[in-house]
């Protein structure tokens, strides 16, 4: 089995480095925590209130497509 010729060096790092932000963001996690959880909610209103206008839309072409069946089946008559 090969060795990593780096040795333990990255792994190190990256646990210092998750200490070091762990340590710097323990303060502010409530915050930062509330801000992508409102951040969420925004998108959810936004995509809900597109959805709304989409099927409302859908809904006048399809009553439109209805009609204009309607209308060309009376034709045929």
């Amino acid at each position: 089995m090969s060795e990593n010729k780096n040795g333990k060096w990255p792994f190190i790092g990256g646990l210092v480095a998750g200490l070091v932000s762990g340590l710097v963001l323990a303060p502010h996690w409530r915050g930062i925590a509330k801000g992508g959880i409102k951040a969420g909610m925004r998108a959810g209103r936004s995509l809900k209130e597109f959805s709304e206008k989409a099927m409302e839309e859908l809904e006048d072409v399809s009553a439109e497509a209805a009609a204009e069946l309607a209308e060309e089946e009376e034709a045929r008559q």
